[in-house]
């Protein structure tokens, strides 16, 4: 008679470190690429993304040979989480990663009311001050003047915090 016997000779497969998405990172682009670290004596990879911490609903389950995978999965609005495991030549596998979150924001604030000056309205400052009204989910406005409706001369092209901008000549 003869007798088949597999030995299991692999040492404990260590976990996978996450690199991107990072954890808590806001995105705002609909197909996603995850990365992570390599692991010694693995030859692929288990990566779920779920739309719950605890993974009841996985959008995606899949094995890699690859330390990336670029998602086919069209992602909407909301929060998202995802992991990584590592499995090695004899079948076994590590423990998860670390999960970590992201959030799609995909839909664009609303644009600023322009408040002052007045559309068509002739300066004879030659510091004038332009104010627009706050966007509340605004992190930040882009600022541009030019003398001309179609702006193809760009005066001034600045990033902002704040609701207003005094133009200074220089």
């Amino acid at each position: 008679n003869f007798y088949f016997v597999k030995v299991d000779t692999s040492i404990y497969i260590q976990s996978p470190t996450l690199e991107l998405p990072d954890d808590n990172e806001l995105l705002n682009i609909r197909i996603i690429t995850f990365y992570w670290n390599g692991v010694l004596n693995a030859n692929s990879y288990q990566i779920h993304v779920a739309s719950s911490i605890n993974f009841n609903t996985t959008l995606i389950d899949t094995i890699v040979l690859e330390i990336s995978y670029s998602s086919s999965y069209i992602f909407t609005d909301g929060s998202y989480y995802w992991r990584v495991r590592a499995k090695d030549n004899s079948g076994n596998y590590s423990n998860w990663s670390s999960i970590r979150k992201f959030t799609l924001d995909l839909i664009s604030p609303n644009s600023p009311l322009l408040l002052f000056p007045p559309n068509d309205t002739v300066l004879i400052s030659v510091q004038p001050e332009f104010i627009w009204e706050m966007i509340s989910d605004a992190k930040y406005y882009n600022f541009q003047l030019s003398n001309n409706i179609n702006f193809d001369n760009i005066l001034k092209d600045i990033t902002l915090l704040d609701t207003k901008y005094n133009y200074l000549d220089n």
